[in-house]
C-alpha cells in the first residue's frame, strides 16, 4: 500500500485514523513521563545561584576596571 492509497482513499483515511485513535488512546492511558519536582527545584535554584553568581562576578569585574582606571 503506497503513500497515496493511504491519504487518497476511504480505506486509507479509515486506516490512519484508527491508529490516530489507538495512539491517541495509549497516550490517554499511559501518558507523558512523570515531571520530577525535586529536580525542577533543584534546577531552578542551581539556575538561580548560577545567574546569581555570574551577576556578582561581573560586578566584581566592572569595579575593578573601574579602580584601575582611576
Amino acid at each position: 500500500m503506497a503513500f497515496t492509497d493511504l491519504v487518497f482513499t476511504s480505506e486509507g483515511v479509515v486506516k490512519m485514523s484508527l491508529v490516530g485513535g489507538v495512539l491517541f488512546i495509549l497516550f490517554v492511558l499511559f501518558g507523558p513521563a512523570p515531571v520530577d519536582e525535586r529536580k525542577l527545584e533543584l534546577d531552578r535554584e542551581w539556575a538561580r545561584h548560577n545567574a546569581r553568581g555570574t551577576f556578582f562576578h561581573q560586578l566584581s569585574s566592572q569595579l575593578s576596571s573601574k579602580h584601575k582606571s582611576a
